[in-house]
């Protein structure tokens, strides 16, 4: 069995850890890495009682984390290790979560592992379970200047160039204050034959970042007296009324990821994607997944919310979503780059998306998919950038529901993102920031807007490359102040 990058849409924020706890902590992933490396049973079972909560080794029995170290093993020997860190993230309501990060590589690997390990709420924080690993390029020492300093940029531009020339990393970066930028760069290549650069016009795979859009669509409609955020979705889509528990789920809890609704992205699913040209076409996957908890119970982040969102936003205007999204906003912003994409062979200006072979070469991660109002669409770093200044401004929708929107929702619920109307809202250090980001196939999107600083993040990348998560990590963190 082969190590394999979890994609994930949950953003750890990343504020400061009290020191002794820390050293603590510290230590458990170096006993960790002892032990998936260690050939005596008895020392690796004596070394997973130390560092594994005891509910954890009762409810996931020793014989499988010690499955878990020898899947390890196997991968990853002979073995390097670089080391271990803590980070923490802000739950809504003062909830603080913490995750071990554990870097390791094989030797000769380019790129490291990092085996992130989510911790008991409760002191002494033992390791409660594997959280996912990620594909990461080396961890580096950031510098101490703020973002907007010459000295700042100019790392952030070497490390850029680092990335490029030892990780191949492909994409763009734009990163801006106010009206200024401070940074913009455009690197790698549109197409899997390495014949077309990437460019300021080059359109890439939003992924859920079209969630940001459904939302305001919806804003508006709400503005307009036609929708409220309170509605019964069984009002507009009287079909999903079949499923049982449907008839309590309202508009507010398909935004909020808080329907309880299943995933309707399955192998199934991905199988038929290609193949599905409409909206309605998304509506069978849903149904079949039924419901995964109580509406308003939990928080779930899941894709079926927003194709909901979607066939509300036809029902009540008697549009096609496509069609609709384009004249109410991509036209009216001028976002002359940002579209759904419907061809059947990526065109010169459309990003293709890369996955890593067997062998570490990059290969074409699937074809073009038309993309729906959970996500898929395509733009570019200036769009968006034009797209948040008239969202912020109040252009786009009055600043009263840029409020609602961009104001977490989910404060009562246990575990859950800050999660808005189709906006995650984090807090880096002591700055908030809203945006979205998404994650597929060969696909890497990030927008975050910092309002105390009025600093505003795009990202793009069309590869599966772990060196695009660190440059967004640590980007980052030069902005909030996190060292």
């Amino acid at each position: 069995m082969t190590i394999r990058l979890i994609i994930t849409s949950l953003l750890f924020v990343l504020v400061a850890v009290n020191a002794q706890d820390k050293l603590q902590l510290i230590e458990y992933g170096n006993k960790f890495v002892k032990a998936i490396e260690s050939n005596s049973i008895k020392e690796k079972e004596a070394i997973v009682r130390d560092i594994f909560s005891s509910e954890t080794i009762n409810t996931k029995g020793i014989d499988r984390i010690l499955g878990l170290l020898d899947m390890l093993k196997s991968d990853l020997l002979p073995l390097q290790y670089h080391h271990s860190e803590v980070s923490e993230f802000n739950v809504d309501g003062g909830k603080i979560n913490r995750v071990l990060h554990v870097y390791v590589r094989k030797e000769g690997s380019k790129f490291w592992k990092d085996i992130q390990l989510r911790l008991d709420p409760a002191p002494p924080h033992k390791i409660g379970q594997l959280g996912f690993i990620a594909e990461v390029a080396e961890p580096v020492n950031l510098p101490n200047g703020d973002i907007t300093q010459e000295y700042t940029l100019n790392w952030l531009n070497d490390y850029i160039n680092k990335l490029i020339e030892e990780n191949d990393l492909y994409g763009s970066i734009l990163l801006t204050k106010g009206n200024n930028i401070l940074l913009e760069r455009y690197y790698g290549f549109e197409d899997i034959d390495k014949t077309r650069k990437i460019t300021k016009n080059t359109s890439f795979n939003l992924g859920s970042g079209n969630k940001m859009f459904t939302s305001i669509l919806i804003a508006k409609l709400v503005s307009e007296g036609k929708l409220n955020y309170e509605d019964k979705v069984i009002k507009f889509l009287p079909e999903f009324g079949k499923i049982e528990k449907s008839k309590k789920v309202t508009l507010h809890q398909i935004l909020t990821h808080t329907s309880g609704v299943g995933e309707y992205w399955t192998e199934e699913f991905e199988k038929e994607d290609p193949k599905l040209d409409s909206l309605p076409d998304y509506l069978p996957f849903i149904m079949r997944e039924n419901f995964v908890f109580e509406p308003g119970k939990d928080f779930m982040y899941c894709n079926s919310n927003f194709i909901l969102a979607g066939l509300i936003i036809e029902k009540v205007t008697g549009q096609e979503y496509y069609k609709y999204v384009e004249e109410n906003l991509f036209k009216p912003l001028n976002l002359n780059s940002t579209f759904h994409y419907s061809k059947s062979e990526y065109e010169p200006g459309v990003a293709q998306p890369h996955s890593h072979d067997e062998n570490e070469n990059w290969k074409l991660s699937e074809p073009p998919f038309k993309g729906s109002s959970a996500g898929g669409g395509y733009s570019n770093v200036r769009d968006i950038w034009e797209f948040s200044k008239k969202l912020i401004s109040g252009e786009t929708i009055s600043k009263k529901y840029v409020d609602i929107i961009t104001t977490s929702k989910t404060n009562n619920i246990q575990d859950a993102m800050g999660y808005g109307y189709g906006m995650i809202i984090e807090k880096h250090q002591d700055e908030i920031s809203c945006g979205h980001g998404g994650t597929t196939y060969g696909v890497n999107f990030e927008y975050r807007y910092f309002p105390n600083l009025d600093i505003t993040l795009v990202m793009f990348c069309n590869q599966d490359n772990g060196a695009y998560d660190d440059l967004k990590k640590n980007t980052i963190k030069l902005i909030s102040g996190e060292r």
